[in-house]
């Protein structure tokens, strides 16, 4: 895909998928191949093949049309990428209220894929599956609102949605939501709430979340000022491949 889906949410859609194969055939994905999970930095063990199959054309279950959708937007199992085929499997899915198979279809309709590009259509799916508690479509929203793509701009809604996909631990989420707080865009500018949610989002290892926590230690902004602990934070965000992490080091070190 043009826009690479963040490694927490391909965590978020191999324990999805998972759950789906369990429900439908008794046996687990995550035990069969890497598939996602692999692709989100998690090891697992067994043959490299897909679960059981069944004629396509058979298949009316949402969960497993948005799994079909899955395997053919990422090539998961070896699947030539296809997106107008999981465009069509993720509208299908959709069709039936499926959440997961709402926000794929938003997420297709962002970048064009399989589907003319066009904004406010992928807004229209991604708020039937936010409201549906779907965490991911929640941030997208809040991104959606946040930079006016196919809707007016409104940072309070921004917020309102970020605020929901955060306190369902999305780490993405948490991280925009405390450089909102921290800014004071949307909403009263806030460097305890900012750190509050920094913290949450660079415990699960968001290199961001981890990156601002450091910052704000190192500018004593919202808490005591703390250049080691500051630090700590910076090096952890740098390993992960943070560039601007890495440049306060420096700076820090004198180099």
């Amino acid at each position: 895909m043009n826009r690479s889906i963040p490694a927490p949410w391909l965590v978020t859609m191999a324990l999805s998928l998972n759950a789906v194969a369990v429900m439908l055939t008794g046996v687990s994905v995550v035990a069969l191949d890497a598939g996602p999970a692999h692709a989100a930095g998690r090891s697992t063990s067994g043959a490299s093949s897909d679960p059981p199959s069944r004629d396509e054309a058979d298949v009316a279950d949402p969960a497993l049309q948005s799994y079909l959708g899955w395997k053919y937007m990422t090539g998961l199992y070896g699947t030539p990428i296809d997106h107008s085929k999981a465009a069509k499997w993720f509208r299908e899915a959709a069709a039936q209220g499926n959440a997961e198979g709402e926000f794929w279809l938003g997420w297709l309709y962002v970048d064009g894929l399989g589907v003319p590009k066009d904004h406010v259509e992928a807004h229209q799916w991604f708020r039937r599956a936010a409201e549906k508690g779907h965490a991911l479509a929640q941030y997208r929203l809040g991104v959606v609102y946040g930079r006016g793509l196919g809707v007016t701009k409104d940072d309070s809604e921004a917020i309102k949605w970020l605020r929901k996909a955060a306190e369902q631990g999305d780490p993405i989420a948490q991280y925009e939501l405390g450089v909102r707080c921290h800014k004071g865009i949307g909403t009263t500018k806030d460097d305890a709430e900012a750190i509050r949610w920094f913290r949450q989002g660079a415990d699960k290892g968001d290199m961001n979340g981890q990156f601002y926590l450091g910052v704000m230690y190192v500018n004593g902004w919202g808490l005591p000022k703390n250049e080691a602990e500051g630090l700590a934070w910076l090096l952890k965000a740098a390993r992960q491949g943070h560039e601007e992490a890495a440049k306060h080091i420096k700076a820090l070190r004198g180099v």
